[in-house]
């Protein structure tokens, strides 16, 4: 019989805040920035985008006014949060924590959790209802 498969056995993951460039207005361009960063750290990375919210979205125009990290980078950017592997999470913030990295690699880090719910508090983003 195989073996349970209990909180402890399962893959870790980080969540990693992030913004993106001003002209990244859709959440089709913001996975195509993601799937560019997944092919960057390699094979058998996990990266998925769970939540982009983009400049003009009420969401976003509320958190901006609210957090200060979002202010210092401008009203153009988008907000979004990355789901990434616990493995590949030093070398995705390592590619995104350098100052460049919003001209390289359209997003910048801000801040990153095992927790997700942490991250949207930074940035001061709502809690998504699962129901």
């Amino acid at each position: 019989m195989a073996k349970k498969l209990t909180k402890a056995l399962r893959g870790k993951r980080r969540w990693v805040g992030v913004i993106f460039k001003q002209g990244v207005d859709s959440r089709d361009a913001a996975n195509k920035i993601v799937n560019s960063l997944k092919q960057e750290l390699g094979e058998g990375a996990m990266l998925k985008l769970m939540d982009f919210y983009p400049h003009g979205h009420e969401v976003r125009d509320a958190a901006q006014t609210q957090s200060e990290l979002l202010n210092d980078w401008g009203p153009g950017c988008g907000v979004g949060v990355l789901q990434v592997s616990h493995p590949h999470s030093q070398a995705l913030r390592e590619i995104l924590s350098t100052g460049s990295s919003l001209e390289d690699k359209f997003c910048l880090s801000l801040t990153m959790s095992g927790k997700i719910r942490l991250v949207r508090e930074r940035l001061a983003l709502p809690n998504i209802s699962r129901k």
